[in-house]
């Protein structure tokens, strides 16, 4: 789990510099081990969702980022977690 973290923060590094691209191929890295250790509903498979569609949403592929959104927004909204009205809004900026 903690290389899941890693890759997740690394990616996340590269959305500032405007590599979208990198951002989102480590990102996806780590929500596969997100998904394989705390399983599709855990907070930290949705906050990894959540980055996953930041990097689309960089990349312009707004279909994907409202994909990786709603699933995020969804596990978030199920544990009552305050970054489901922040996800929300990200949702309606699409």
């Amino acid at each position: 789990p903690n290389t899941g973290q890693v890759l997740m923060n690394l990616g996340n590094a590269y959305g500032p510099l405007g590599d979208y691209g990198k951002q989102k191929e480590l990102v996806e890295k780590a929500l596969a081990i997100h998904i394989k250790y705390y399983g599709e509903e855990h907070l930290q498979t949705g906050m990894t969702l959540a980055n996953l569609g930041s990097a689309h949403r960089g990349l312009d592929s707004k279909v994907q980022a409202l994909k990786c959104y709603q699933k995020a927004y969804a596990i978030f909204t199920a544990h009552q977690h305050p970054l489901a009205a922040m996800v929300k809004s990200w949702m309606e900026e699409l």
